[in-house]
């Protein structure tokens, strides 16, 4: 596998942050299409979002091994593949960008803390965490955020959100959540952060859902 986080030449300098905070004039809309499946629309604010063209589609493995637990393809379902993550049989996520395993940049969202914890990584020399949000940060009361999953991306040598995942609506409903971004990333990187943003997702998904099978059991 390819890393990103191979040592950098002269030609591969750490991509340009913008100085200030905000805002976030790119948004996706990820929307829940069959099972636990995913098509990501660009998403201007407003509705017209519901008639554009998917972006990407994210497909969520079903079960099995030595395949992505979630692969992610241009456009609409069985499009060209644009990247994968593992995370199932670890508490890092691993992601790589490309249209195939073989050729894939890999870049490991390395797990830290315990219970909930964060995730931590590098891209082309900078540091980076894939964080909890708090209300404050999405623009929501501190109650109303603890409805659904909050994310951020956050450049560590700086502080500032560069990435935000708004989801009002709790694990396992069906409701579009919203993925922000400031200017001046690279597609990338925001393909690391659709990944590592969805992986993280379903990865307390399925914890959720062992937790109330085992409980269910005990009853």
């Amino acid at each position: 596998m390819q890393s990103s986080s191979a040592p950098h030449t002269m030609d591969q300098q750490p991509p340009t942050q913008p100085a200030a905070p905000g805002p976030y004039p790119r948004q996706l809309a990820i929307k829940p299409t069959a099972f636990r499946d995913f098509e990501i629309h660009p998403n201007d604010g407003g509705d017209n979002d519901n008639n554009t063209a998917p972006i990407y589609y994210c497909s969520v493995a079903r079960m099995g091994i030595n395949k992505p637990d979630i692969l992610l393809q241009s456009g609409a379902k069985g499009g060209p593949v644009a990247g994968a993550s593992h995370y199932r049989s670890s508490r890092s996520i691993i992601c790589g960008v490309g249209a195939d395993e073989t050729s894939m940049i890999w870049t490991k969202l390395q797990h830290v803390g315990f219970l909930s914890g964060h995730f931590e990584f590098d891209w082309q020399g900078r540091k980076y965490a894939l964080r909890r949000a708090s209300g404050e940060e999405i623009g929501a009361s501190a109650l109303r955020s603890l409805v659904g999953l909050q994310f951020k991306v956050v450049d560590e040598a700086t502080g500032r959100i560069v990435a935000l995942f708004v989801s009002h609506s709790a694990v396992g409903r069906r409701r579009p959540a919203t993925l922000k971004f400031v200017e001046g990333l690279e597609a990338e990187f925001e393909t690391v952060v659709v990944l590592g943003v969805l992986s993280w997702k379903d990865k307390i998904r399925r914890t959720r859902a062992r937790g109330a099978a085992a409980g269910g059991a005990g009853a």
